[in-house]
């Protein structure tokens, strides 16, 4: 039984719009504690329930004490996860959280549209028509507000950047959530994008305004979803192409937090060493890496001497493998002519002891 309630908690626990917390015993013999309040997050708003477990009868459904109102939007008797409750499996009791959230979630989103005027029924609609996971509900009585949390999704894993086509099929995970707050004539409305916390600010895409006029969901979202996969995808493509770079070259030093730049040190029949810097800005792979040469055992003044790789044939459209042998190829075909560059310089710098400078 204790093996079970554990099995039964760990799935809520894994859920982030679910927090048990205030753990009691329902009785003094109950092997362990059975009575949590749960914080359910719905938009911005939490909700808390009280779940009655029975440690000591794990079989029998659960209970729940939910605040006043709820009577009318869930009848606890007719829920599928009681009358299919199944102790022996490990997704029951998070299964019936996820219905009744569920029935939370659709009862907000008919009180905002019924609260709203039409333009934001309108709206409201299109939101839901893009997205159904979408929360909705009523921010602010007074100033007729109504809160909408949309999620992006982060989009198909890429096996290799070269069209969409290429791409797996699937939504992936959520990378975000946009925010907006509408009020009913549509004349200021907020945007912003809510990321994790563990998301790195590098990956956080740029949320556009909404132009009163001019701006409706329809657009807008699958707008804002675009950035927020491109955003990703650059950041996938440059850790990949950075992967494949480093295991066909040798690498010095290697960005592996934002994948932007890397080095390797290259060499001609074992007598000439330089290295080359490589640098991926956030417009990869539209925009080439920038390569830069450096001289390792030449130097003029005590620096090593320094040539940037200016234009070099390039498509965004390859995809990553081609892109790897031709900057692999793109730098051994520089290495050959930089090394005449580094000789002659470092030949015309050196002066021989006892000849006086011109």
């Amino acid at each position: 039984k204790h093996r079970t309630m554990q099995q039964l908690m760990r799935g809520v626990i894994r859920r982030k719009e679910f927090r048990l917390h205030q753990p009691l015993k329902s009785h003094p013999s109950a092997p362990m504690n059975d009575r949590f309040a749960v914080s359910v997050t719905l938009g911005s708003t939490t909700h808390e329930w009280t779940l009655l477990m029975n440690a000591l009868r794990p079989e029998t459904p659960p209970d729940m004490i939910f605040p006043d109102g709820y009577e009318e939007m869930i009848n606890y008797e007719v829920l599928e996860g009681i009358k299919k409750w199944d102790h022996r499996k490990s997704t029951s009791l998070v299964d019936l959280l996820v219905e009744i959230r569920e029935i939370l979630r659709q009862s907000e989103f008919q009180r905002s549209f019924e609260f709203s005027e039409d333009k934001v029924r309108f709206e409201l609609e299109s939101i839901k028509a893009l997205s159904p996971e979408s929360e909705i509900r009523i921010l602010n009585d007074e100033l007729r507000a109504i809160e909408c949390f949309i999620p992006i999704f982060s989009g198909p894993q890429p096996h290799k950047l070269k069209a969409a086509e290429e791409l797996n099929d699937g939504k992936g995970d959520v990378a975000c959530r946009l925010c907006l707050v509408l009020d009913q004539e549509l004349a200021n409305v907020s945007t912003r994008l809510d990321y994790p916390p563990t998301t790195k600010e590098e990956l956080h895409a740029f949320c556009p305004a909404w132009e009163p006029g001019k701006t409706h969901a329809f657009d807008f979202v699958p707008l804002v979803q675009g950035l927020v996969q491109r955003k990703l995808l650059i950041q996938r493509a440059r850790a990949i192409l950075l992967d494949q770079l480093c295991e066909k070259l040798n690498p010095l030093s290697v960005d592996s937090a934002y994948h932007e730049k890397a080095s390797f040190l290259c060499q001609i029949d074992n007598n000439f060493d330089a290295i080359a810097h490589m640098t991926l800005s956030n417009n990869f792979p539209d925009e080439p890496p920038t390569i830069i040469m450096q001289s390792v055992v030449q130097l003029i003044d005590r620096r090593p001497i320094i040539d940037v790789v200016i234009e070099y044939h390039w498509d965004p459209l390859w995809s990553i493998p081609v892109m790897v042998n031709h900057l692999i190829e793109v730098i051994r075909t520089e290495l050959l002519e930089f090394r005449q560059k580094v000789l002659q310089q470092a030949q015309n710098a050196y002066v021989p002891v006892g000849t006086a400078e011109s």
